[in-house]
């Protein structure tokens, strides 16, 4: 067993044991806790497997190619290691029609060492998130162990009495540390649109084209408004004489500037909105951007998104804003900045709605569309599992 990288702390001391690990898959097992009893029916199935010097990603694929549906249509709770003999769920989405016999998923490669296996399968009603575990089993195996059993069994009563510092390898970063630029995409994602709307900005772009419509869409209302706010701040202190600090952020294009940010994001923003818009969110942002900025998306078809539920959707939202206002959020903006022919989709209108009737009357309690149930895995709490019903491997079972 290697010492470690030189330099880390030890909470106990010099090692009292030596050994080899992971000499083979066997010798680490991992077991997954389950968090939660299959439902016995439903549109998924719902399969325990156990599986040997694979990744989960690959079991995943391979159960989509078995299913013959999209890769978006197989859940699975946790991400297991390759070296290993591990075993966890999976589920995959098969509506209306009955699996591939199961052996034809379970192989064994005698060359490379890899297996699976199916251990059990039962239908089950939901795709199965991430995070949906208890915890898991962890079964270590050392090799060629040296070491007083005295000393080391004084040592593992240390550990179970002061713990040990936790030290994370170079594998906890994924392959290259590719899994810290993943981080930073995942939280800095609407920075993106940010950082465009600052270079638009102080680069004079909407002081030349006061008439330039730009659409950040996805990437919230109110941060392009807090932006604005920093940048009516900063830009004013680069002018002033007395702050050569500042003064170093402004040159001749900035000082151009006739608005405040502020005022050019109030004359040359329009935003699309879809994830993450509730009754809440809408008041807000009819009082900070307007009736006339807002154009409502259902996102479609990310699991995030609305459809295909988008009635629902739009009736939580707007169905104590005015019809007037709902009209024009979630129509009027986008045919006016986009110069579609309202006229020309009245007849696809009639078709799928949504009516008038149908969006401006509150979810309560026993309606059709609402199972009583409150959904917390995308953004907000909102009364609709949405696009988490739609997989990308199936069509939508709804036009809207």
């Amino acid at each position: 067993m290697s010492e470690g990288p030189a330099g880390l702390p030890r909470a106990h001391g010099a090692p009292v044991l030596q050994a080899r690990i992971r000499q083979a898959p066997e010798d680490f097992i991992v077991d997954e806790i389950d968090a939660f009893e299959s439902s016995g029916a439903g549109e998924h199935l719902l399969l325990t497997v156990e599986k040997r010097a694979l990744n989960t990603a690959f079991v995943a694929r391979r159960i989509a190619q078995w299913a013959g549906v999209a890769e978006a249509a197989v859940g699975y709770a946790g991400i297991k290691d390759r070296h290993a003999l591990t075993r966890q769920r999976f589920t995959v989405q098969l509506p209306g029609r009955e699996p591939p016999p199961l052996e034809l998923l379970a192989f064994e490669d005698a060359d490379t060492g890899e297996a699976l296996r199916v251990l059990h399968a039962v239908r089950h009603a939901r795709k199965l998130p991430r995070g949906a575990l208890a915890g898991n089993r962890f079964a270590l195996v050392l090799r060629e162990v040296a070491g007083e059993r005295a000393a080391i069994d004084a040592r593992l009563q240390a550990l179970r009495d002061r713990g040990v510092p936790n030290a994370f390898g170079g594998q906890r970063f994924g392959r290259g540390g590719g899994n810290t630029g993943k981080a930073l995409a995942m939280f800095s994602v609407h920075l993106w649109a940010e950082f465009t709307l600052m270079q638009l900005i102080v680069g004079g772009v909407f002081e030349r084209h006061p008439n330039l419509k730009w659409v950040p869409t996805e990437a919230g209302w109110d941060g392009p408004m807090k932006c604005a706010g920093m940048l009516d701040f900063t830009l004013g202190a680069s002018r002033g004489a007395d702050n050569r600090t500042m003064g170093m952020f402004g040159d001749e294009t900035t000082n151009s500037l006739t608005k405040l940010p502020s005022e050019y994001v109030k004359q040359n923003l329009w935003y699309g909105v879809s994830v993450g818009l509730g009754p809440d969110q809408v008041k807000m942002a009819k009082e900070l951007v307007g009736v006339d900025r807002i154009m409502w998306g259902s996102d479609y078809p990310h699991e995030e998104g609305s459809s295909p539920q988008s009635k629902i959707a739009i009736r939580w939202a707007f169905n104590d804003v005015s019809v007037d206002d709902t009209r024009q959020m979630l129509a009027g903006n986008a045919a006016e900045i986009y110069k579609i022919d309202l006229d020309a989709l009245v007849p696809i209108a009639k078709e799928i709605g949504p009516l008038v009737s149908e969006v401006h009357r509150p979810i309560t309690a026993g309606d059709a569309d609402f199972d009583g149930k409150i959904y917390t895995a995308d953004f907000i709490p909102r009364p609709f599992p949405g696009g988490s019903l739609l997989m990308r491997g199936r069509e939508a079972d709804a036009k809207f």
